[in-house]
């Protein structure tokens, strides 16, 4: 997994980190000369972007817009394929972390380089693998082309103000997704402040009962 995001409470930091599992695109290899000066050269979602807006529709036939999300909650947007085997470590992990925080974060993910998968194989997998998050099939991939994606896994992560909070690309055993996002979207702290204010409560509940 190459990773690089924006750690909460470090603004401005960036962190990077290379790890192997990750599913490349053939077009992702350059052939020639030419090329590898032209993907040397390609752009790439960096931490404080502004990610390209999309809508999609989703396999229940809902309608998602990204920049509609500003301001109302952080989005975790995950590129991946149902070929793709360090995207099928990772999906169980993401749909924990949906299952855990998706009332406060949205969970999107978009089915990229699938161009002849059909939507009964996605439900099949969906129901198979029992994710509980948006999936929006992209059977052209043009949004993962806007977000330069060039292997998969990738996730983007998008704060509250719609900007980037940080980008993972690839699966690694040795990194915990649930506790990466935690940390970047600060959720960590509300659990922690939640846990103090139990406390606090019961050790007040202790005084009035010993009084």
């Amino acid at each position: 997994m190459r990773r690089i995001s924006l750690m909460a409470g470090i603004a401005g930091i960036v962190a990077l980190t290379v790890l192997i599992g990750v599913a490349l695109t053939p077009q992702s290899r350059a052939t020639t000369v030419e090329e590898k000066t032209e993907k040397d050269q390609k752009k790439t979602i960096n931490v404080g972007d502004v990610p390209p807006d999309f809508t999609g529709v989703d396999l229940n036939g809902e309608e998602f817009t990204l920049s509609e999300m500003a301001g109302v909650k952080p989005v975790v947007i995950d590129f991946w394929a149902t070929w793709c085997g360090p995207c099928r470590l990772e999906l169980p992990l993401l749909n924990e972390f949906a299952k855990e925080y998706g009332e406060e974060v949205e969970v999107v993910g978009i089915g990229t380089w699938m161009p002849d998968a059909t939507t009964d194989e996605l439900n099949k997998f969906i129901q198979d693998n029992e994710l509980v998050f948006r999936i929006i099939h992209n059977r052209e991939s043009d949004i993962a082309a806007n977000y330069y994606v060039e292997g998969i896994p990738t996730v983007v992560v998008v704060d509250t103000e719609g900007k980037v909070a940080a980008v993972y690309v690839g699966y690694s055993e040795d990194v915990d997704v649930i506790e990466e996002l935690e940390t970047v979207l600060g959720l960590e702290d509300e659990g922690a402040d939640d846990d103090e204010e139990g406390d606090d409560d019961n050790d007040q509940e202790d005084e009035e009962d010993n009084d």
